[in-house]
């Protein structure tokens, strides 16, 4: 404090005068100040100064043991005394007391001063007090011995404040219920107090009387008039506010003498039972309080005024247990409305109503007044009318939509608002929800809905279903799948070879070819057999085709080879593996060979173009938001494992996988007209089967090989107006493959070095392109004009269709418009006049109104109509643009 009163007085010595940096080492309780030396040393005069003040706040323990009294009265108090009056008034610091029972001594934790404060209380609270010196046993002869315990201990605990802790134990009164008798420890001053006060409680005679009395009751029923007697005695022993007072009862009576007053005096004590058998009370109470009680039985044991009446309602379309539970929520409790005392004389009202339920006839039993009875009969006509429950069935036969998908869509709307219901409760009641309930049952064998709701709802169920059930519009998706192939081949090599043909003689003769001849001659000495074998043909390693360069050199153990084995023979090749196919090709071209047993030559030329087209036009016919779906193609078994049994026989799981042509379409027609479409579209090619990957080995020992699939797949959501056609896809590739194999020097000699070279250049080229084209069909004469256009596609024979399948408006490519309607006529049974000229192709156009029928336009005689190859051409026509380069138009023939 003193140094704070001097930093008061002078600023200067205390301001700093630049800033000072303090830093902390880590793990320690050391300060690093880094600054001016003035102010590092003011720094470290102010961290003295709080070292100080917290050696000086530092908390003291200190135990007190106790002598002669017990440690938890002398805490409380001692804790009580500094929360209250030291700690405020004297300026004491709290102090902690904490009572130890063993040994007997409480702990102090605290300031210095407050500790040394409470130890001087503790010395002067800690003196000997009153011994429990005289130890008595007092046997009852009257009293019992709980009670007159109870009494003494309310006697010594009287004397001491409530809530306030007592340093030193009165007296120790112990109850024994077997001998009814009561075990006093305590000093010499209270045992006599103790001795005395069980001399007067341990009487036989008392100056307090109860009469007991037996009313029988005539009209009212014992156990409801023993309650509300009972409770005016309880009400009038209630304590006040200025004490435990009891009231005086009094009741003014008249009678045939006049006005007569009656008062109960004190009921303490009093009491009334009912017995349920003999419908009588049974009255317990002092003799002056006798008369007032029978005044009050006899005034409430009369005949009511009004007459309760029994009816009975059947109930015919609710329910007669939740009516009945109504009915008493409504009129609420029976006991509750007796209990409110009985009606004059004409009074109508509800009290004591009465209703039961007879589940088996569905009834409810009502029993009451004759108002009464009138209000529920018509509380339950309203409430059991027919309309509550009138419910509309019908059913539904849809044209357009399944049945199952729109019951399922109507269920989910109805459950979704159930959930917003639900959300916000006790907006509606119970018979509107039942109002509300809705039953969606799908059939499925009719396509129909059976539906039953109640009629305010009914309407808007039924315009749901129409709207789910309206016509929905078909899309036609074509799709346009073109792949072209190119390829350009060249290759040109020569193969040379030059030895010795002492080589050749060194060949090796393989796959022997032998015929054996046995001859058997007779002499004197026995049989001679004779076995010749003569090579009919043999095969030479190397021989003549020591041109190849993975031949080795002859190594034949012959004679005619032997003969010259100190000989050096040599050898010269040339070899680019030219071989006589071509690996790429699968074919040899021209092909020039001469070989000797000392020259071998091979000279091959190829050039290959090659152009492949294909295409694809799948096409599928869908409702809206509806999965279509068109396969053209075969299903082919593939092994997905292969396992071998304990005997080593194979077996094999399959899984069959469609190769061919697929599309799978879910067009989605917006409102503004355009069609919106998840497309897949794939095009599969089984390759060769020898080409295949090796997965399993037949039992012959063999490879089995899954065949390499060639795919081509789109898989995107688009979008385009009816009509409109839209590029899905597209892939270019090109690849350019050469290969020149010579010998270094000789292959750059001028028309010479063409010998000694091997040159094979390869170009591949694949072009695809997928395209798509959705019409919508909204009515049937637009699918009609669809039916005519792609059948006119076929280059089918009419009569074979019709004869299989009937007249139903079919078109070929080589037949003109209704032509396949027309009656047949022969020209000679015709005159000139009577010849109808060829109608014009019709193309319907947008703005066109439909028909019923397809309109034909009649041309002029003298215009020749166009060749019907011409217009089967002319629609076949179509461009494929390229990517790269110039495009070409082509007709293609399908």
């Amino acid at each position: 404090p003193a140094a704070a009163e001097s930093a008061a007085g002078n600023d200067s010595e205390v301001s700093l005068l630049g800033p000072v940096q303090i830093d902390t080492v880590e793990g320690t309780d050391i300060l690093v100040l880094r600054g001016n030396p003035e102010d590092v040393q003011r720094v470290m005069d102010i961290i003295e100064e709080i070292e100080k003040l917290a050696e000086e706040g530092e908390p003291l323990i200190e135990v007190v043991n106790l002598k002669h009294i017990k440690s938890l009265p002398l805490s409380t108090a001692l804790q009580r005394a500094f929360d209250e009056s030291l700690s405020l008034k004297y300026g004491y610091d709290p102090l902690v007391v904490v009572p130890l029972l063993k040994p007997n001594s409480v702990m102090l934790i605290g300031l210095r001063k407050s500790v040394d404060k409470g130890v001087e209380i503790i010395g002067q609270l800690d003196q000997p007090g009153r011994d429990l010196t005289e130890f008595e046993v007092f046997r009852l002869e009257f009293a019992k011995a709980a009670e007159a315990r109870q009494v003494i201990q309310d006697l010594f605990n009287a004397e001491t404040p409530t809530g306030q802790p007592t340093l030193e134990q009165v007296a120790v009164v112990i109850a024994d219920l077997r001998t009814n008798a009561l075990i006093v420890r305590a000093g010499a001053e209270d045992m006599k107090a103790v001795r005395a006060l069980i001399k007067v409680i341990d009487q036989q005679a008392s100056d307090s009387v109860n009469e007991l009395r037996i009313f029988k009751l005539r009209s009212a029923l014992a156990s409801e008039l023993q309650t509300v007697l009972q409770s005016a005695i309880d009400d009038s022993q209630t304590p006040t506010e200025g004490g435990n007072l009891s009231h005086l009862l009094r009741m003014m009576t008249i009678d045939a003498e006049g006005r007569r007053k009656l008062e109960s005096g004190v009921l303490a004590g009093a009491k009334v039972i009912a017995s349920g058998s003999t419908n009588a009370l049974i009255v317990s109470a002092p003799p002056e309080s006798m008369p007032l009680l029978s005044a009050l039985i006899a005034q409430l044991d009369q005949t009511p005024d009004a007459v309760a009446e029994l009816k009975v309602f059947t109930i015919a379309n609710g329910d007669a247990l939740s009516l009945s539970q109504m009915l008493e929520g409504l009129f609420g409790n029976p006991q509750q409305q007796q209990r409110s005392g009985p009606g004059g004389p004409g009074q109508s009202g509800l009290t004591g109503l009465r209703v039961e339920v007879d589940e088996r006839t569905n009834s409810i039993i009502a029993a009451g007044t004759r108002e009464d009875l009138l209000v529920v009969e018509a509380v339950l006509l309203k409430l059991d009318a027919d309309d509550a429950r009138l419910r509309q069935n019908r059913v539904y036969r849809l044209n357009n939509a399944f049945a199952e998908e729109v019951a399922l869509s109507l269920q989910d709307w109805l459950e979704g608002v159930r959930n917003v219901e639900r959300t916000a409760p006790g907006t509606s009641s119970p018979f509107q929800q039942i109002e509300r309930e809705v039953v969606v049952v799908p059939d499925v064998g009719s396509n129909s809905l059976i539906v039953s709701a109640s009629p305010q709802y009914y309407q808007e169920i039924e315009d749901i279903i129409n709207q789910l059930d309206e016509q929905a519009p078909m899309v036609m998706i074509q799709v346009l799948i073109a792949e072209i192939e190119l390829g350009d081949t060249d290759e040109f090599g020569m193969e040379l070879g030059l030895q010795d043909s002492v080589l050749f003689d060194r060949s090796l003769l393989e796959n022997l070819e032998k015929t054996t001849t046995t001859a058997t001659t007779q002499n004197a000495g026995g049989t001679n057999t004779v076995t010749q074998e003569t090579i009919q043909s043999a095969t030479l390693t190397p021989g003549f085709g020591f041109g190849s360069g993975a031949t080795p050199l002859g190594n034949s153990g012959s004679d005619r080879s032997l003969a010259t084995a100190g000989r050096v023979a040599a050898q010269g090749l040339s070899s680019f593996g030219v071989s006589r196919i071509s690996p790429d090709a699968g074919f040899s071209g021209l092909i020039l060979s001469a070989s000797s047993n000392s020259v071998s030559m091979l000279l091959r030329a190829l050039q290959e173009t090659q152009r492949v087209e294909v295409l694809s036009r799948p096409q599928i016919m869908a409702i809206d938001n509806q999965v279509g779906r068109a396969f053209v193609g075969e299903t082919v078994p593939f092994i997905t494992e292969s396992t071998i049994n304990q005997f080593g026989n194979p077996t094999n799981s399959i899984e069959r996988i469609e190769v061919g042509l697929n599309l799978e379409v879910t067009p989605r027609i917006s409102p503004d007209g355009l069609v919106v479409m998840k497309v897949f579209a794939s095009n599969d090619r089984l390759g060769n089967i020898s080409e295949g990957v090796p997965i399993a080995i037949a039992p012959n020992g063999e490879p089995i090989n899954s065949p390499i699939v060639d795919t081509i797949q789109a898989e995107t959501t688009v979008s385009a107006l009816s009509g409109q056609t839209i590029v899905l896809s597209g892939l270019l590739t090109k690849q350019d493959r050469a290969i020149h194999r010579r010998v270094p020097l000789l292959a750059d000699v001028p028309l010479l070095g063409s010998l000694f070279r091997f040159d094979a250049v390869g170009t591949r080229r694949t072009e695809l392109l997928i395209v798509l084209t959705p019409h919508v069909v909204r009515n049937r004469f637009e699918a009609e004009m669809l039916k005519q256009v792609e059948s006119a596609r076929m280059d089918w024979c009419l009569s074979d269709v019709i004869e299989m399948h009937g007249p139903v408006g079919l078109r070929s490519r080589r037949d003109p418009a209704g032509a396949t309607e027309a009656e047949t006529i022969f020209p000679e049974q015709v005159s000139p006049q009577e010849l109808v000229p060829t109608p014009e192709r019709y193309e319907p156009t947008d703005a066109t109104p439909p028909t019923e029928s397809l309109p034909t336009l009649p041309i002029s005689s003298t215009q020749p109509s166009p060749p019907i190859d011409q217009l089967a051409a002319k629609e076949s026509k179509f461009r494929l643009p390229r990517l790269f380069g110039k495009s070409e138009e082509k007709p293609v023939t399908k």
